[in-house]
């Protein structure tokens, strides 16, 4: 009769006095350093707010934004003993109870991957100059038409 049910942290309180104990657990926070990059700028965050700091086992997050003519190149977590933490395909990661140090890395867009010369619907047989210029009615000379070049006699 002197047992009293506690369902989620909640009980009904009796009409005797009772005395309450509790446990506690300690928690583990570890500090997040991110390393300055060039050509980019990134946030850690926990639940949408930028942190410094998370306990253990929480989920953090990175998120990455490049300067212009940029792309992310890598996100690199590692831990105070320099073990690399995996990085999910969504930039998560969870927090172990130790230090870590978040890097990421930029790249330059280098070239072209390739040209769609096919034109914009209806602009097929259209012609341009050399410079670029959209020639409505060409004389003689040398066009691009359809990504080709053409002379005209």
């Amino acid at each position: 009769e002197n047992e009293i049910t506690v369902t989620d942290g909640k009980f009904t309180m009796p009409a005797k006095a009772v005395t309450v104990s509790a446990t506690f657990e300690a928690l583990v926070v570890s500090t997040i350093n991110k390393v300055a990059t060039e050509h980019g700028e990134f946030t850690v965050k926990v639940d949408d707010a930028e942190v410094t700091e998370a306990a253990e086992g929480t989920t953090v997050t990175i998120t990455a934004t490049p300067a212009e003519g940029y792309e992310v190149d890598a996100i690199t977590v590692n831990g105070a003993d320099e073990a690399a933490i995996e990085v999910s395909a969504e930039n998560t990661f969870t927090m172990p109870a130790q230090a870590v140090t978040v890097t990421v890395t930029f790249k330059m867009a280098t070239g072209i991957n390739g040209i769609d010369n096919d034109g914009v619907a209806g602009e097929k047989d259209v012609y341009y100059n050399l410079q670029g210029v959209r020639v409505a009615n060409p004389g003689k000379g040398i066009y691009i038409k359809n990504g080709k070049k053409i002379l005209v006699k």
